[in-house]
Formats: structure tokens, C-alpha cells, sequence
């Protein structure tokens, strides 16, 4: 079972929080995506496997993200043994890749500070 993710990239003592309606994953595939990737010229090798139903994302060491093809929305693996703030980060580059590629619908961000202790208040999320 997949937990939708939101997507957050940490600045220190802010957050941008992403928002987006859904990644065109009718544009992608397995080759694009490594593609994209390999265009960024990453220190750390990045993992990405297709199976019909979506695509695994994952950087060396890092969390597992899922990219469902039914409605093009990013999701984790529980248990992986990563924080709920990696798990985010990690979500975050996967839209901020397919942002420079135009292929997220309706992407909207907003820069928020951290409270106390460097953490945002949290809503309870749906798993699906």
C-alpha cells in the first residue's frame, strides 16, 4: 500500500511546499526519466524502475519514491526507515526535475518558516 506524498524542499529555517494537480506521466518513460536525469549530472547514482501501474525513483541511500501512472501523483513505500522530512525532501526533487521539463499540471508552491525546532505543522494525510 502507497502513502501519497507531499512534496517539501527544506531551506534550513524555511520550507517550500509544493502543490500540483498531476505529473504528465503520459509523456514519461522509464528512458525519459533516466534521461532527465542523467541531463543533471547527479553525484549519486539514481535507481528507476517501470512496472505498468508506476514508476520506483530512488537516488542511492535515499527514500523511495512512487510516481502512480493512474493519477500521476507521488506516493512512498511505509517503512522504509526514512523520516516523514527525508521522505518530502526526496519527493521534492522528483517535481522540481519534471518542473523544468513542463510536466507538472497546475504546480504552485509557497514558502512557509518552521516553527520550533525546525518542523511545519503537519495535517493527517490519505493513504491510498
Amino acid at each position: 500500500m502507497f502513502k501519497e506524498v507531499t512534496p517539501i524542499q527544506y531551506h534550513g529555517s524555511t520550507a517550500q511546499v509544493f502543490s500540483y494537480k498531476r505529473i504528465k506521466v503520459e509523456c514519461l518513460t522509464k528512458e525519459t526519466l533516466q534521461r532527465f536525469y542523467t541531463l543533471l549530472r547527479l553525484t549519486r547514482p539514481v535507481t528507476i524502475l517501470e512496472t505498468p501501474a508506476f514508476f520506483l525513483i530512488q537516488y542511492e541511500k535515499k527514500p523511495i519514491i512512487v510516481l502512480k501512472k493512474d493519477d500521476g501523483r507521488l506516493y512512498t513505500l511505509p517503512d522504509q526507515g526514512f523520516s516523514e522530512k527525508e521522505i518530502e525532501h526526496q519527493a521534492s526533487f522528483v517535481i522540481r526535475i519534471l518542473r523544468k521539463y513542463d510536466l507538472v499540471e497546475e504546480l504552485h508552491s509557497k514558502k512557509i518558516k518552521m516553527v520550533e525546532n525546525f518542523e511545519i505543522e503537519r495535517g493527517k494525510k490519505d493513504e491510498k
